[in-house]
């Protein structure tokens, strides 16, 4: 089932419905109370909440007799007899037949801080159609009665209120474990000594020269792979680096540089290109022997001029 109870009850009696929902829930119980219900009418949504509960519980009062809402989800839980019916009375009210020949357990004087003899009867009925035993002994403990209250969960292992309190109490277990937990001394790290450092940066140096020629770091530390270029203060051990530093610029590899040469090449010739004013795909002048006008002093003729006027390259001057 969804909830364990089911509580009805008039639109007058909202504030009480809404007390005994909250002590319900404050005993790990599930249960539906639709608060914000504003209408009298029992729906068909509520009556499927009705019949996923395991038990309904009437708040009558003189308001709930006259209730459509209240008589109609009163008469859905009668009739399901699997389905247990509690009754109370608010006010002294007794309800019409067949409910006046059920049990009725009157509230009249219940508060938040007070219990009734019938709301002690009403919750161990509750409580034991869902398997539920001992209940008044837990309402009547104080906030104070922490061992009583441990004696209580520990006696009922799966009651829902010892389910619910498993989590805290691991967690207290867990603080006072940290709280035993004996305080580590501060350890006091010493610094490597210069000859410390100068085998930690031989050995770095022998693993990266390993990697380039394929031998084990042990080999090549034997070996004479690893040469010391310089040193750290006076006094201080030469720091180890490979052999091969000599071949690189600077550390870098030819196989970096190489690229970065041949992109500045490349920049180079294109603003040579651009200087030039080469435009690339220019279509060449469409003959051979195109004419190419220059420039004469005046009242003189080209040359080129006058073998195209006379291809026999002779002139007559008639006098």
């Amino acid at each position: 089932m969804a909830y364990d109870v089911y509580v009805v009850a008039a639109k007058a009696d909202r504030d009480m419905a809404r007390l005994v929902t909250r002590r319900l829930r404050a005993l790990k119980m599930k249960v539906f109370y639709d608060a914000k219900d504003e209408d009298d009418v029992f729906t068909s949504k509520e009556a499927r909440k009705l019949e996923q509960s395991d038990s309904v519980l009437v708040l009558w009062s003189q308001a709930a007799v006259e209730s459509d809402e209240v008589r109609a989800a009163a008469s859905q839980g009668y009739s399901n007899k699997q389905q247990p019916l509690v009754q109370v009375t608010l006010d002294g009210t007794v309800p019409y037949e067949p409910f006046s020949a059920e049990t009725l357990h009157s509230l009249e004087g219940f508060t938040t801080r007070t219990n009734t003899e019938g709301w002690y009867v009403a919750v161990e009925t509750l409580g034991g159609y869902q398997g539920r035993k001992d209940l008044r002994a837990w309402m009547d403990f104080k906030a104070s009665d922490a061992d009583a209250q441990a004696a209580w969960l520990k006696a009922h292992p799966d009651d829902p209120l010892a389910v619910a309190a498993r989590p805290k109490a691991s967690d207290a277990a867990r603080k006072e474990a940290v709280a035993s937990k004996p305080e580590k001394s501060p350890e006091v790290s010493e610094a490597p000594s210069p000859a410390g450092k100068a085998a930690a940066l031989t050995g770095a140096a022998a693993a990266g020269l390993a990697a380039r020629t394929g031998e084990t770091p042990e080999a090549v530390q034997s070996g004479s792979g690893v040469a010391a270029v310089g040193t750290i203060g006076a006094g201080a051990a030469a720091t180890a680096v490979p052999a091969s530093y000599d071949e690189d610029i600077g550390g870098m590899g030819w196989g970096m540089l190489l690229p970065v040469l041949l992109g500045i090449l490349a920049m180079l010739w294109l603003a040579w290109l651009w200087r030039t004013g080469y435009q690339p795909g220019a279509m060449p002048p469409a003959s051979s022997q195109a004419v190419v006008a220059r420039a004469c002093p005046a009242g003189q003729m080209p040359r080129s001029m006058l073998n195209i006027l006379e291809p026999s390259g002779s002139i007559i001057v008639d006098e």
